[in-house]
């Protein structure tokens, strides 16, 4: 009797450890099942008491599902102004949209926009989602400051419009494009070279379609290609124009002109002017070497008698624009305008303006204000928490 009593306790115990074992197991599914009807059920509710920001939000979210975070942004823009116009709208809902726009800015490389949607979401968060969002919060923030390393070394920034061959970014605009070419550590073949100039059509598309939203029509860019090599000088300053050895670089692009016949750049720039009937003129030199571009511009009249730009981008794939970034930003430099990412009080100021964080899609940065007066299409100087020089001419 004992004997039946004890194998009956020993099967309870056994069966009592393998539901233990499967809840183990099974927890987590059974925990996420619970968590999906939960939201399915708050959604289907979302719809029935506030259809119009349900459909903007589910919209939005299945653009960023498929992996197109500024088409979704549209709609969560749209989807959040109509949410905070209703005082009485569910905070719950106004945060998951608030993440939502938070993780699109992400994807684009915004991060000062995902801080601010971020810390939106936080107000009308449950404590859960609080605190989660606070773990975010802080990897979004150490991100911008990995970024943030030269912010305080300015804080003025300088406007030249009107200067040098490269005056304003209007009419039509002539673009000399040097491929340096040493045979060793920057090589360009003929496919590589086509590649490189189909990317500056799609920066001259962004220039003119920038133009036109400042009512600067009739935009208009003409080519003209170099290929610089065979000198023996390259190969032997080539280690100092990659670590940006301003004189160095200074001496190749007057090396380059000469070999073109003529004395300086500025006076080379020129005859290209004349010869292509047109307004501007820029010289980009483009090193196939990953390093840092710069431009040297004209910023306190032009007596260097050069203004010009090296791109050191190779052409490769990138998850990011790069080259196009570095097309873009050296060439508006020449323009008139000035950097913004070393400004100290511009880290909040003209966020998407491609002179201060870096995108990750040249075609989602923009030109704002402040780079528009700069290259000559507004004239009245923009306000901004800092100040302005204007070293140029006015319209």
């Amino acid at each position: 009797m004992v004997a039946a009593q004890n194998q009956k306790q020993k099967r309870w115990w056994s069966w009592l450890k393998l539901l233990f074992f499967l809840g183990c197991l099974l927890f987590p599914w059974v925990n996420d099942g619970i968590d999906l009807v939960q939201e399915e059920w708050e959604e289907y509710e979302l719809t029935q008491e506030w259809p119009e920001f349900a459909k903007l939000y589910a919209q939005g979210r299945d653009l960023l599902a498929d992996e197109k975070p500024g088409k979704a942004l549209q709609f969560l823009d749209q989807a959040v102004a109509l949410a905070e116009k209703r005082p009485d709208f569910q905070g719950v809902f106004l945060g998951r949209a608030y993440a939502m726009k938070t993780e699109a800015h992400l994807q684009l490389w915004q991060h000062i926009e995902a801080e601010a949607a971020l810390q939106k979401a936080m107000e009308g968060a449950t404590p859960k989602q609080q605190k989660a969002f606070r773990s975010w919060l802080a990897q979004v923030q150490k991100v911008i400051e990995q970024g943030e390393k030269e912010r305080t070394d300015r804080t003025e920034y300088v406007a030249s419009p009107g200067l040098g061959p490269s005056s304003r970014l209007l009419g039509r605009v002539v673009i000399a494009y040097v491929f340096i070419d040493d045979g060793k550590e920057s090589r360009w073949s003929q496919r590589t070279r086509q590649s490189v100039l189909r990317n500056m059509d799609r920066v001259e598309k962004w220039y003119r379609q920038w133009a036109e939203q400042y009512g600067k029509d009739g935009l208009e860019f003409v080519r003209r290609v170099f290929v610089y090599d065979k000198d023996p000088l390259l190969r032997n300053a080539f280690e100092e124009l990659i670590n940006r050895d301003v004189q160095t670089g200074y001496d190749l692009a007057e090396r380059m002109v000469e070999l073109q016949g003529e004395e300086t750049v500025n006076r080379f720039l020129e005859r290209l002017r004349v010869e292509e009937k047109a307004d501007q003129a820029m010289l980009l030199l483009h090193v196939n070497k990953q390093s840092r571009s710069y431009a040297m511009r004209c910023s306190y009249g032009c007596w260097s008698e050069a203004e010009y730009a090296f791109l050191f981008q190779k052409n490769s794939r990138n998850d990011w624009d790069a080259l196009l970034y570095a097309q873009a930003h050296e060439g508006l430099h020449l323009f008139g305008a000035d950097d913004l990412y070393n400004i100290e009080k511009a880290r909040n100021y003209a966020v998407r303006d491609i002179m201060n964080h870096l995108p990750r899609y040249l075609f989602e940065a923009r030109v704002d204000s402040i780079t528009a007066y700069s290259i000559g299409w507004l004239r009245e100087r923009p306000e901004a928490p800092f100040a302005i020089e204007n070293s140029g001419d006015d319209l």
